[in-house]
């Protein structure tokens, strides 16, 4: 796993070798009879799990007819899994629409008849829910909240289940979560975050959530939800394993709603389990795992630098947990991102064209609605300043006449065309304020619809951006790989003799080129992917599709990898080992303090010194772009030890 560059203090090599081997014959590790058993990983071998024998509970709550947020599929989502469920031999418990005692009831006797029974547990809840101060709510249907507090008393809290399951200490359980759905108070309260909050899985379990943590998920416009359509689906695969079957889930589900819903899976199973368990033991021969390793290792060599989403696909769904599924998730990743992106930014240039479309229109409009305004205008004023004549004119006459009336007359005849001029008078302000009236509202409709253009185009402008996640009290969190490496990024480590306590060399790794997929250190000597996987090692070794490193860690993600070497002298070797994440903790090395996450591996080897047993370990810190610590324990068939070692961040630096 040591890709090395460099090769300072090289000098008391062979005086530190023979000290080491001085050290090694005193501790009896260094044998060379009574060979040790050579024991091949439990997950690499494919051990027949006894999970799959032990009985069967699951509860299923489905909630549909709220109050102020009803829902259309949850109810027809939890008959179809718990009619499936019942196929596969589970002993179903179904409620449907239920309300507060009622769900804390049937939780309670859940984890009470799992304590008793011992058996495999499966929960499963569609319907409303929320999350408040990092904590996760099952919304009844009977729920009456007017503020968001009334969640600690109107719902059902996550952790009332997952404490009962913990307490009934049975040996597995499974948790499904599509309880994602936008607006669960109606308009009433807005809550704080979207969706759920993550949760690491509790020992022994799996849980899933029908979309990521803090998004919500689409309730479906068939007959069931988007996310239990795909299960239901799924589930009736034979000779799936659990976790095949979920990461088949996400990739359909992400692949129908084009990136708008990932599911999210959070798992501490030590054993595999089957919905439908194999006719027979998935042990495979020797001959039979060279076969299938040969079968995937040709089938991603001709696709790994596939431009196209379905080859990748394919490959996924046939072997979800095969020797290079890590790397073929990223690079489908890459690929749906790089195709989501195309569309949204397509998408947001017709939605600004449409905008800009409507704009013109609209300034179009506004101007025909002035003009029109402003004729008015000149009209009602001509109008009025001919009315205001005729008025002048009418006046003149009106005194002429008037004086050659009789005083009786002509008092009466004054008063009648006063009454009339005040009336005219009236008239003619009231035009002029309607008139002022008109011209007003057409100016702040103009404005109102400048305002609207405005914040549409800036809105447009905006990326989308998806919904950040931080860490809660109760998962030690998901950290995706940072892979923007820049030419001169460098990082330096010192090696360690781990029997010994001695430094054995220090090297520095400098990058001097990068390509779409390839990271060259130096003057090409070393290289690897963009996850730190070798591809070449200076000596001249070449590595094909190992997969130490993935784009993404969370605590008991469990992954494979077999590969090949090429060695410089033309010869092959060829490896497998099961990787597990098993902490995040503190590691503290001479380039400084980091939050990391430790990942373990075990597995076999046939290279250059024969058969030989391998038990790398690894620290990887979010930001860190290679890791900051590395330990490497090899021993041969025959029980010799030829390697302890253990490489530590000394400085680096990235751009």
């Amino acid at each position: 796993m040591s890709g090395r560059s460099g090769n300072k203090g090289a000098g008391p090599a062979r005086a530190l070798q023979a000290a080491r081997r001085r050290w090694l014959v005193r501790a009896g590790v260094l044998v060379s009879t009574a060979a040790l058993p050579f024991r091949i990983p439990v997950a690499v071998a494919q051990a027949q799990s006894t999970l799959n024998a032990l009985p069967r509970l699951a509860l299923i709550i489905g909630n549909t007819q709220y109050i102020e947020a009803p829902l259309k599929n949850p109810g027809n989502d939890a008959r179809g899994i718990a009619g499936e469920l019942q196929k596969l031999g589970f002993q179903v418990n179904l409620k449907l629409d239920a309300g507060r005692i009622e769900m804390i009831e049937a939780i309670r006797a859940f984890g009470v008849e799992l304590g008793r029974k011992k058996g495999v547990g499966m929960f499963y809840y569609a319907g409303h829910g929320a999350q408040l101060a990092w904590k996760n709510y099952l919304i009844p249907v009977d729920a009456v909240i007017n503020k968001v507090e009334d969640m600690q008393t109107q719902t059902v809290e996550l952790n009332a289940l997952l404490e009962g399951l913990i307490k009934a200490q049975n040996p597995m359980n499974v948790i499904i979560l599509d309880a994602c759905r936008d607006n669960p108070f109606g308009n009433k309260v807005r809550s704080q975050q979207k969706g759920l909050s993550q949760f690491d899985a509790p020992p022994g379990s799996l849980l899933a959530y029908a979309t990521s943590p803090g998004n919500t998920a689409a309730d479906g416009e068939g007959a069931n939800g988007l996310y239990t359509e795909n299960l239901l689906r799924e589930l009736k695969v034979p000779d799936a394993k659990i976790e095949d079957v979920f990461k088949r889930v996400r990739l359909n589900v992400r692949r129908k709603s084009e990136g708008q819903q990932i599911p999210w899976e959070s798992t501490s199973l030590e054993q595999d389990f089957y919905f439908l368990p194999p006719s027979r033991p998935q042990k495979l021969t020797p001959e039979e795992a060279e076969k299938l390793f040969e079968e995937q290792l040709a089938t991603w060599e001709r696709i790994k630098a596939s431009k196209e989403p379905a080859s990748i696909e394919d490959y996924i769904r046939k072997y979800p947990s095969g020797n290079f599924s890590e790397l073929a998730q990223y690079r489908l990743d890459k690929l749906l991102a790089e195709r989501e992106a195309v569309i949204a930014r397509a998408a947001r240039e017709k939605q600004a064209k449409f905008a800009e479309e409507r704009r013109i229109a609209e300034e179009k409009r506004l101007a025909e609605e002035k003009k029109l305004a402003e004729e008015n205008r000149i009209a009602i004023e001509k109008r009025l300043a001919e009315e205001r004549r005729l008025a002048e004119e009418q006046k003149i006459a009106d005194q002429k006449r008037l004086a050659a009336l009789t005083d009786e007359k002509r008092i009466a005849e004054a008063a009648r065309l006063s009454r009339d001029r005040m009336l005219a008078e009236e008239r003619r302000v009231a035009e002029e304020k309607k008139l002022a009236e008109v011209i007003r509202l057409t100016e702040e409709r103009r404005l109102a619809h400048e305002r609207m253009i405005a914040e549409a185009k800036t809105e447009i402008a905006k990326p989308i951006q998806p919904v950040s996640v931080e860490a809660t009290p109760y998962t030690k969190g998901t950290a995706r790989i940072d892979t923007q490496f820049k030419i001169g990024d460098s990082y330096s480590y010192r090696e360690i003799d781990l029997y010994t306590k001695l430094e054995i060399r220090q090297f520095v790794n400098r990058i001097s080129q990068i390509t779409e997929d390839q990271v060259i250190f130096g003057d090409g000597g070393f290289v690897t992917d963009l996850f730190g996987n070798q591809i070449k090692v200076p000596g001249g070794n070449v590595f094909t599709g190992a997969q130490f490193f993935i784009p993404e860690y969370a605590i008991g993600k469990k992954w494979l990898t077999r590969y090949k070497i090429t060695y410089r002298n033309g010869t092959t070797g060829e490896f497998a080992l099961e990787f597990k994440v098993v902490a995040r903790e503190k590691v503290t090395v001479p380039a400084g303090t980091f939050d990391a996450f430790r990942v373990e591996g075990e597995g076999w080897g046939r290279g250059q010194f024969g058969s030989i047993s391998v038990k790398p370990k690894y620290w990887i810190a979010p930001g860190i772009r290679c890791p900051v610590a590395r330990e490497e324990f090899r021993r041969h068939m025959s029980g010799k030890v030829i390697a302890n070692e253990r490489m530590e961040l000394t400085a680096y630096m990235q751009q």
